[in-house]
């Protein structure tokens, strides 16, 4: 994980941030698989574009899923796999409007993206712009609704959403998120990352209270 950096700060650190994405897999394990699953209900000849893929790994896991229609964007170009440069379009989230054309995918994903993002609200309204109608926004961020997290907020203490150790500069409650995606998108579902009960590995029912992570879908209207 790296500090918190401005765009011009992450573009002059590049080496740094290449060699954390590289090692920073979150795509392992059955959270990614619940989000794919999701993903592969599309037909395999959908137009997925992801923001900010970091090394790649996302796109790779779609491609093996059997998608082949995988653009991406980021600040710079830090992909581990030589096949997804070609479809690489280098994007600053916070200023610039995504390179595409209205209507233009079937699917947006943003996986572990949002968090860092100063202009969150612009983003939003760009990924409803070069979506389809009836195309699904489907991004991940840590849960700062869990009860851990609200007890730690009660005590005066930072929740682990936003920290002064790490590189996220927003979190936000389920009704400002509502409110920003209300007149864009119709809100589908959460996808609560697995949880269990600390040392004795219980699953708990109504994971969204324990989940570390939340991947959050939604449909245009």
């Amino acid at each position: 994980m790296v500090e918190y950096y401005t765009s011009e700060e992450i573009l002059k650190n590049k080496d740094e941030i290449t060699a954390a994405l590289a090692r920073e897999n979150c795509i392992r394990g059955k959270f990614f698989e619940m989000i794919k699953a999701r993903i592969s209900e599309l037909p395999k000849t959908a137009s997925i574009l992801e923001l900010g893929p970091g090394a790649g790994y996302a796109l790779d896991a779609l491609k093996q899923a059997g998608f082949s229609k995988l653009h991406n964007v980021d600040i710079d170009d830090y992909l581990q796999f030589k096949e997804f440069k070609k479809t690489f379009k280098k994007c600053d989230l916070n200023t610039q409007k995504l390179p595409y054309k209205d209507n233009s995918f079937d699917c947006v994903l943003a996986l572990e993206v949002f968090e860092h993002l100063e202009n969150f609200p612009f983003a939003l309204r760009e990924c409803s712009r070069v979506l389809k109608k009836g195309g699904i926004l489907v991004f991940s961020r840590p849960n700062g609704w869990s009860i851990y997290n609200r007890i730690r907020y009660l005590k005066g203490a930072n929740t682990t959403v936003v920290t002064p150790g790490n590189n996220h500069i927003n979190d936000m409650s389920r009704n400002l998120l509502l409110k920003l995606t209300e007149k864009y998108f119709k809100f589908e579902r959460i996808i609560a990352e697995p949880a269990v009960v600390p040392l004795i590995h219980i699953p708990i029912k109504g994971r969204v209270m324990f989940s570390d992570h939340l991947c959050f879908v939604f449909k245009k209207a």
